[in-house]
């Protein structure tokens, strides 16, 4: 009987994006461990749910996504009581889809009491108030598939710029998105939709969005305004500004270092002198 020999098994080392996977998930899970905090959002007249809820969320979950429930907490823990924090303001809604965020890293709910489109610009302005930039570019990537799906791109409305100019900033990266789709389908009715009245309404009553339309359409109805989606994220800015941040302290630190060389090339000018002189 022939014996076959034994070959011990070689096992290869893991790639390196099963590591980064694996210590992606490490970190997740110790980002949910130590106390909650509770977050009560909405009130019963918050339109358009009209409901108030409560959530109990991590500490440290919500301090590592959220630069404003970082300072926040830091606030409450130092307080007396159970930590609380109140957002009466907020629709409980969309705050839900940050809490799903939170946890899965996207949010999919759409919400029969809001129209998908608002709901999306909704998400991005909360994400805005939470200075949660991932949280805005997440919300800007769904806003930004739905109306320029090559398929069945959904038609803009009055409502949404209205809502955009609104409740963001001017120079929004929210507004001009609106701005851009407005300004490349404003005279196709199957993309650009509502009665004339509306959109006269809505242009007078934001005039940087009338400037742009009337501004883009001089320079040519039929060009391109509608850039690539990461022209509208937040991420990029925040990091180009850590950069900065970055090169101002390396800076200073250079020249902190020539300073320093120089003091000592004259002291030992200085002693050289000195020396010569005796």
């Amino acid at each position: 009987m022939a014996v076959v020999p034994f070959h011990n098994k070689v096992e290869s080392p893991p790639s390196p994006c099963f590591e980064i996977s694996a210590r992606k998930t490490r970190e997740s899970i110790n980002l949910l461990a130590g106390p909650a905090i509770e977050v009560v959002v909405g009130n019963d007249s918050t339109p358009p749910s009209g409901k108030r809820r409560v959530w109990w969320l991590p500490k440290n979950l919500l301090s590592h996504r959220s630069s404003f429930f970082r300072e926040a907490c830091d606030i409450t823990m130092g307080e007396p009581g159970q930590p609380r924090i109140e957002l009466a303001s907020d629709d409980p809604i969309i705050f839900a889809f940050f809490v799903e965020w939170l946890y899965y890293e996207g949010y999919t709910a759409v919400h029969p009491v809001w129209d998908e489109s608002i709901e999306h610009a909704a998400a991005w302005v909360l994400g805005a108030k939470l200075k949660t930039p991932e949280f805005q570019d997440h919300a800007m990537g769904h806003l930004y598939r739905i109306h320029n799906d090559v398929h069945r791109p959904q038609p803009l409305t009055s409502r949404e710029v209205d809502y955009a100019c609104a409740n963001s900033p001017p120079g929004s990266y929210l507004r001009w998105l609106y701005f851009d789709l407005m300004s490349e389908h404003f005279s196709r009715r199957e993309r650009v939709q509502g009665p004339t009245a509306e959109w006269e309404e809505v242009l007078k009553k934001h005039s940087e969005a009338m400037t742009a339309l009337l501004g883009r359409l001089r320079d040519g109805s039929q060009q391109k305004f509608v850039r690539g989606p990461e022209a509208y994220m937040v991420k990029k800015d925040v990091q180009s500004e850590a950069l900065l941040e970055n090169d101002d302290v390396q800076s200073n630190a250079d020249m902190e270092n020539v300073d320093a060389q120089s003091d000592t090339c004259m002291e030992n000018a200085y002693v050289r002198s000195d020396v010569s002189m005796l």
